[in-house]
């Protein structure tokens, strides 16, 4: 039995496609589409697309997710958007506590470092990859002691850096933090 794949042109910006399905995956794509109130060309594309994800561009991480569940589900984190953290920090900002917020922030990150080392996390690259498993940031590792955090709004920059001391101080390590633009921050791990 030979098989054949086609490849599918992009002339158009949507391309009809015929699959056939067993009923026990129709059944599922009805599900699908009643719960989540989708069509199914929707369902269709986002499972193709986590599928691709998943198995070509590694950003669909299973592992990930289900840390993030166990988070969600000890009642230890909390699911806020990110316009009310916005609007807390401007608040605190207009009304002069810049200074406190700093303060805050750091002693923060000095027991969320005490956190980690109590776990058995040392590296300090590993808390950044949790900090952005939490969606703080996003992390570009340039070298072995140089990261580069992109942050979601420009606002979460002062915030983060004075909670990055705190880590930092809790291992006893010195962490060179350089702002870079608005909502980028350099670390050098020394």
């Amino acid at each position: 039995m030979t098989e054949v794949y086609e490849t599918i042109s992009e002339k158009k910006m949507f391309r009809r496609v015929s699959v056939l399905i067993d009923g026990k995956t129709l059944e599922a794509l009805n599900t699908l589409m009643k719960k989540k109130h989708l069509r199914i060309s929707d369902v269709i594309r986002l499972s193709i697309m986590h599928y691709f994800q998943h198995e070509i561009g590694g950003k669909s991480d299973l592992g990930e997710l289900e840390k993030i569940v166990q988070q969600l589900a000890d009642g230890s984190h909390l699911v806020t958007d990110l316009e009310t953290l916005i609007s807390l920090l401007k608040e605190l900002k207009l009304t002069g506590n810049s200074e406190r917020l700093q303060e805050i922030a750091e002693r923060d990150g000095f027991k969320e470092g005490l956190y980690y080392k109590s776990i058995g996390i040392n590296d300090f690259v590993e808390i950044l990859k949790q900090m952005e498993l939490k969606n703080w940031l996003k992390l570009r590792t340039e070298s072995n002691n140089c990261c580069l955090l992109i942050l979601p709004a420009p606002e979460l920059q002062e915030y983060l850096s004075h909670f990055i001391k705190g880590i930092s101080r809790a291992f006893d390590m010195r962490v060179k933090i350089e702002k870079i633009g608005e909502r980028n921050i350099v670390l050098r791990i020394e």
